[in-house]
């Protein structure tokens, strides 16, 4: 019975194989006069221009795909980045409550937190100070006179 079944299958195809190279010339006389039309200068300008638009389609699309996959790294990196600096923030809490807990214990501890603390802040502001130093030279260098400024909020 299967093989009754298979010897049909056979027939029924050996019986398409004409009308499938009957469609198959078709399509191939279509193309071939599609490639005639092309020979025509008019045509082939059309065809040239055509084919740049599709380059430039190409081209455009993976400068999109480059860009949102570049897009999807910087959000992951945003995220690591978040996660690391939480991270950070708790240890310093951490920390912090150790060190509290022991300025209460030893007098001599907490007189030496005081003068870290007081170098750190000094340091901070001496950095401070650099960085302001800097913008006022680059300002200074660009010839921005405050009285131009000045007359520049009081239009």
């Amino acid at each position: 019975m299967i093989q009754d079944v298979s010897k049909k299958k056979i027939l029924s195809q050996d019986l398409d194989i004409p009308y499938v190279r009957l469609t198959l010339e078709a399509k191939k006389l279509c193309l071939l006069d599609q490639l005639h039309v092309v020979e025509e200068p008019e045509a082939k300008e059309k065809f040239h221009k055509l084919k740049t638009t599709e380059l430039d389609l190409q081209s455009l699309s993976s400068e999109i795909q480059k860009r949102e996959e570049e897009r999807w790294e910087t959000r992951e990196l945003q995220l690591e980045s978040n996660s690391i600096r939480e991270r950070l923030h708790r240890s310093y809490a951490v920390v912090d409550e150790m060190v509290t807990r022991e300025l209460k214990k030893d007098p001599a501890i907490r007189q030496v937190y005081k003068l870290v603390t007081s170098i750190l802040m000094t340091d901070r502001l001496r950095r401070e100070a650099v960085d302001y130093e800097k913008k006022l030279g680059s300002i200074a260098s660009r010839g921005l006179s405050l009285e131009k400024l000045q007359a520049d909020l009081d239009r």
